[in-house]
């Protein structure tokens, strides 16, 4: 029982192995992907606004520029959120704060 307990796991972690190389280059894409998106939705913007261009469509479809808010809060609510995450803190060291695990993979890829 011991043996194919064994084997199971030698077969699993072969499948490991080759899922993890493609993992890591899916990683890697996906982040430069997401930094190059970025850079192209900036720069799509800056030109369109500099045009006076509100709305374009292309091949690949419509762009829009929108207002995006962004918020200052004054310091009573910066305070306001200082305590409450010392509250959460405090509840998650006494036992307080309900503990939800979930299990996930994490990864530290290699140099």
């Amino acid at each position: 029982m011991s043996t194919a307990t064994t084997a199971a796991a030698a077969i699993a972690m072969g499948e490991v192995d080759a899922l993890a190389g493609r993992l890591a280059t899916a990683d890697a894409d996906l982040a430069a992907a997401k930094k190059e998106s970025a850079r192209l939705r900036g720069l799509i913007a800056t030109r369109m606004e500099t045009a006076g261009v509100k709305t374009y469509k292309t091949a690949w479809g419509s762009m829009t520029l929108a207002d995006a808010n962004s918020y200052t809060y004054s310091h009573n609510v910066i305070t306001l959120q200082i305590r409450l995450e010392g509250e959460r803190e405090i509840e998650r060291e006494t036992g307080i704060a309900k503990v939800e695990t979930k299990k996930s993979l994490k990864v530290t890829y290699s140099k």
